[in-house]
């Protein structure tokens, strides 16, 4: 009779990327620093205002929503 030992091995845990909040508008070509605060100045976002502090604009009620879906960046245009 065979006896099989089995011992138990901790699963592999992939490590897992952490993204700051409001990542998507610092990288945002309309992202302003402007006394220590990070705003928005999309037209589309903070019409009729000049400018929006990014909380406001990417929270769930906000023009640009938290999907960033007015976000510009370089590396997201097609190459021509």
């Amino acid at each position: 009779m065979a006896v099989v030992i089995m011992q138990a091995c901790p699963p592999l845990e992939a490590p897992v990327a952490w993204v700051p909040p409001l990542r998507a508008c610092d990288l945002c070509e309309h992202g302003r620093d402007i006394a220590g605060m990070r705003y928005c100045v999309c037209t589309d976002v903070v019409m009729p205002h000049r400018q929006v502090p990014v909380q406001l604009a990417r929270s769930a009620g906000g023009t640009c929503g938290i999907d960033a879906k007015h976000m510009a960046a370089p590396f997201l245009r097609r190459p021509l």
